[in-house]
C-alpha cells in the first residue's frame, strides 16, 4: 500500500531502520532507483505496481535504511506462503512457518553497516513472528551466499541456475530461528 505518511522509526544513528507496510510515493521511487542501480544487469526490476503488490501481501514488509531523510538501502520479507511467485514451480514457497527474505539492496553505503542492520531487521522480524526459519536466494558469484552461510550459519539447500532469467547462479539458503 502506498500512502503519504511515513511508518514508525525503529532505530537510531547514524542511519535509521524503519519497518514499513506503507510508503510514500517518494519512498517508492527511491527504492526503485536503488533497485535499478544495484541490479543493473538483471532481467527484472521493481516497479510501483510490484511494490504495491508486495506490500498488499498480509505478511509483506519492507525495511528502509534512512540517512538524512533519504533511503540508502532496503530489505523485504514475507511469509513463504505469500511468496509463491519467487519459487515459480521450485521446491518451497508454501510454508507459514518460514519467512522468505526476498530482497536486500544498498546504494553505496556498505561501509556504514547498512547490510548488517537490514539483515538483522529481517531476522528480528522472524523472531517476532515466531517462525521456524528464514529462507532466501543468495547470489553465488559475488560471495554473498558464502558470507551468509558463515556469518549467520545458513544452511545450503540447493543451487539454482539462471535464477529468474538473470544468467546468474543463486543458492537457496535457510537460517534456523531459535
Amino acid at each position: 500500500m502506498i500512502n503519504q505518511k511515513p511508518s514508525e522509526i525503529l532505530e537510531g544513528n547514524p542511519f535509521q531502520i524503519r519497518e514499513s507496510k506503507v510508503l510514500t510515493i517518494e519512498e517508492v521511487f527511491q527504492i526503485i532507483e536503488i533497485n535499478k542501480a544495484v541490479f543493473e544487469n538483471e532481467s527484472f526490476y521493481l516497479t510501483v505496481e510490484s511494490i504495491q503488490d508486495f506490500l498488499s501481501k498480509e505478511s509483506g514488509v519492507i525495511f528502509l535504511a534512512m540517512l538524512s531523510g533519504k533511503i540508502v538501502g532496503y530489505s523485504s520479507c514475507c511469509l513463504e506462503s505469500d511468496a509463491k511467485d519467487y519459487f515459480d514451480g521450485r521446491e518451497g514457497g508454501f510454508s507459514n512457518d518460514v519467512l522468505y527474505f526476498s530482497e536486500l539492496a544498498i546504494a553505496g553505503k556498505q561501509g556504514m553497516g547498512v547490510f548488517l542492520k537490514l539483515f538483522s531487521s529481517v531476522l528480528d522480524k522472524a523472531k517476532t513472528l515466531k517462525v521456524k526459519k528464514v529462507s532466501m536466494h543468495a547470489r553465488k558469484n559475488n560471495g554473498l551466499s558464502d558470507l551468509i552461510q558463515k556469518r549467520y550459519r545458513a544452511t545450503f539447500v540447493r543451487a539454482e541456475s539462471n535464477f529468474f532469467g538473470s544468467g546468474e547462479d543463486f543458492d537457496y539458503l535457510e537460517i534456523l530461528i531459535n
